[in-house]
């Protein structure tokens, strides 16, 4: 456990976690706070802080998948995926990210790309949705996900 101070910018809400995003005083940095984290709140009124009028919450991380991301959250990368057509509908209905854009492959199948930051955070939800979603690109997301499988699958290997 560690003590903060935190100058608050707002409240996030990423896959129904709630984050408390701020200036941390001791870190000298924005930093992101996971609410269940927080075992006591204090507010103090008089400390004469502000917050900064250049700042917005949705600028600083509407691009990102998640609020996790290591890379400072500033690199934009493509993300393209092939969904099967069983699936394809859950996209059709459901808009995961902001840049979310659907192209239509003929047999059922669609082709989904995003541009975002912080493309690592999608690994344990690409991993989720099984043979169902192929990473098209970047090909080192595609190589993270047969990495985050195969760990997966040792932990359930059995020794003849």
């Amino acid at each position: 456990e560690t003590e903060r101070v935190i100058e608050p910018y707002g409240l996030l809400c990423r896959f129904n976690n709630f984050y408390l995003t701020g200036y941390c005083l001791r870190s000298k940095a924005n930093r992101i706070f996971h609410i269940v984290h927080i075992r006591d709140l204090e507010i103090i009124e008089s400390s004469g802080y502000k917050m900064p009028s250049s700042y917005s919450l949705k600028q600083a991380y509407s691009k990102a998948w998640a609020t996790w991301t290591s890379d400072g959250g500033t690199r934009l990368e493509s993300v393209k995926l092939r969904v099967n057509r069983g699936t394809a509908e859950r996209f059709r209905e459901i808009m995961f990210h902001e840049s979310q854009q659907i192209k239509e492959r003929g047999n059922g199948d669609i082709e989904v790309s995003y541009r975002l930051t912080g493309a690592n955070e999608m690994i344990p939800w690409l991993a989720s949705w099984g043979p169902e979603i192929k990473i098209l690109e970047p090909t080192w997301l595609a190589e993270e996900i047969v990495s985050y499988l195969e760990s997966t699958l040792a932990l359930y290997s059995i020794k003849q």
